[in-house]
């Protein structure tokens, strides 16, 4: 009975932590599982979440597939093969990165709405508002579109794993990071006409005889800091 009320307490973490994380009411979830078919009232996930009542096989099996997870990682065993921990850990990474994306868009609604109701004429105001539009502008809508981008890489990567992509090669490399000019630079061999031009364009005026050299100096102005 002790082994029993054990492996019922872990299915429980298990279950209450992926619901969590997915931002699911017990209600939201119990609808969820009912709709696959398999009834269940919120009261019977909050006792399977306490680990208080034992989980039917058809009712575990619905869970996981709710959770679109392997059964045995509900049960607390380790994936059998690699394809099962990479699929759970692609899935787990979209799912956090998706919400999130939302959270952050929701955030930056918030904030632009405080910001249009702020008074006006108080010292510094102007100032409050420029900053406000810069972090919304140039912070956090970047993040968001990023953090939404990482999830439709995972995404694609999950269903590549599942052989059923969605997206060709060329597509798939638009969720790449792009590279930055210097990036792009240090990987052209420019030829010396070029390379005046580039002298002249990023004030870099000391005469370059060669690519590495304007390498060196690129990477000591633009390159990383520390």
């Amino acid at each position: 009975m002790g082994s029993q009320k054990w492996i019922d307490q872990g299915f429980g973490k298990l279950v209450k932590a992926e619901r969590d994380q997915r931002g699911w009411t017990q209600l939201a979830m119990a609808q969820m599982l009912e709709a696959k078919g398999i009834p269940m009232h919120a009261t019977t996930i909050a006792k399977i979440e306490a680990g208080d009542r034992s989980v039917r096989i058809n009712e575990a099996a619905g869970i996981a597939d709710l959770f679109e997870l392997p059964l045995d990682f509900l049960l607390g065993r380790k994936p059998g093969t690699r394809r099962n921990e990479l699929s759970y850990s692609l899935r787990h990474l979209r799912d956090t990165a998706r919400q999130s994306g939302q959270a952050l868009s929701a955030t930056m609604e918030t904030i632009q709405e405080q910001l249009d109701y702020m008074p006006k004429g108080f010292d510094h105001a102007d100032m409050l508002r420029r900053v406000g539009d810069y972090t919304w502008r140039w912070q956090l809508f970047p993040a968001s579109v990023a953090l939404l981008k990482l999830a439709d890489l995972a995404d694609e990567l999950l269903r590549r794993e599942d052989g059923t992509p969605s997206l060709a090669k060329e597509a798939l490399m638009e969720l790449d990071v792009p590279k930055t000019p210097l990036e792009v630079l240090m990987t052209l061999d420019l030829p010396q006409d070029v390379l005046e031009v580039l002298e002249a364009v990023t004030g870099l005026t000391k005469p370059t005889n060669t690519i590495s050299e304007l390498k060196e100096k690129m990477m000591t102005k633009y390159g990383p800091q520390g």
